[in-house]
C-alpha cells in the first residue's frame, strides 16, 4: 500500500483517477493490485460506499432534502444514498471521478469543481458531507475554499459532516494541542511535548488546527455542533460536526 501511495504524491487527483480509480478511493490491497473494474471489484466497492452511508452519512441526515457529497468521486457512497430512496448530488474535482460517478450513479446529479465550485445553487442541500476528501488537500487556500463552497450549497437548518486530519486531538479531546496552518506546510504542539513540522502533498493534506477549523465555519454562518472519533482510540481522523441556523 505505501508503495503506491508513494507514487501518486506527486500526481493529481485526476490523475490517479485514470490510473486506478477504484484504489484512489478504497485503498485496500485487493483494490491496489489491479485496474479492473470487475462486478466482483464493485459489489466491494459500493458495499464499503453502503457501510459508510449507514454509520456515518444516515443517522445525522435530515429526514428531506437533497443530500450532497463534496468529494464523491465515482459514487460510492452516492449509490447507496439513492438506493435509499434520497435526492443527492456529488460534487468532485475530477472529470474523470464525475464520468464515472455518472455511470454508475446516474439517478445522482455529478458536477465538476470548477475553480473551487460546483454548478448546483446556492442553499440547496439539507445535508452536505464529505469523508476522506479534505485531508488530501495539499494547499491552505484550497482548503478553505472547500469548506466555502460546502457552506454556500447548505441550506437553513442543515447539517455539514465533514472528516477531517488534525493532530489536535491524538491525545485525548480534553487534552487538545493545537497548530499553525500555512499554506503547504503545518507546525503542531501537542501537549507537554515539542512542535513538530509536517509537510502538504497531494496524499497528506491540509492538517487542520480544530480552533481554525472552528471558526472557518462559523465565519461562514454555520453554529459549530462538535467533534467525534473516526475509531474508538485517538487518531488525526475527526469528524467535524455544524449547523445552519
Amino acid at each position: 500500500m505505501a508503495d503506491i501511495r508513494d507514487a501518486w504524491r506527486a500526481k493529481s487527483w485526476d490523475e490517479m483517477a485514470r490510473e486506478n480509480a477504484l484504489a484512489a478511493i478504497m485503498t485496500t490491497p485487493e483494490m491496489m493490485a489491479s485496474a479492473d473494474m470487475s462486478q466482483e471489484r464493485l459489489q466491494a466497492f459500493f458495499d464499503r460506499g453502503r457501510e459508510l452511508y449507514e454509520r456515518y452519512v444516515k443517522p445525522l441526515a435530515p429526514p428531506e432534502g437533497m443530500l450532497v457529497e463534496y468529494g464523491c468521486g465515482a459514487g460510492r457512497i452516492l449509490r447507496a444514498v439513492c438506493d435509499d430512496g434520497r435526492a443527492c448530488a456529488g460534487v468532485d474535482i475530477s472529470p474523470t471521478m464525475i464520468e464515472l460517478c455518472r455511470q454508475f450513479v446516474p439517478e445522482a446529479e455529478a458536477h465538476v469543481l470548477q475553480a473551487g465550485r460546483s454548478g448546483l445553487p446556492d442553499a440547496c442541500a439539507s445535508m452536505v458531507y464529505s469523508n476522506a476528501v479534505v485531508q488530501h488537500i495539499q494547499r491552505l487556500s484550497d482548503y478553505v475554499a472547500a469548506f466555502d463552497e460546502m457552506c454556500r450549497l447548505l441550506a437553513p437548518g442543515g447539517v455539514l459532516h465533514v472528516q477531517v486530519s488534525t493532530d489536535d486531538f491524538l491525545h485525548g479531546f480534553d487534552n487538545p494541542g493545537r497548530a499553525e496552518n500555512h499554506e503547504t506546510y503545518s507546525i503542531h504542539y501537542p501537549p507537554g511535548g515539542q512542535p513538530y513540522r509536517r509537510d502538504q502533498d497531494n496524499w497528506n493534506g491540509v492538517c487542520i488546527d480544530h480552533d481554525a477549523l472552528q471558526q472557518i465555519v462559523e465565519a461562514r454562518g454555520l453554529v459549530f455542533e462538535g467533534w467525534r472519533s473516526y475509531k474508538a482510540k485517538p487518531t488525526r481522523v475527526i469528524w467535524l460536526k455544524a449547523r445552519r441556523p
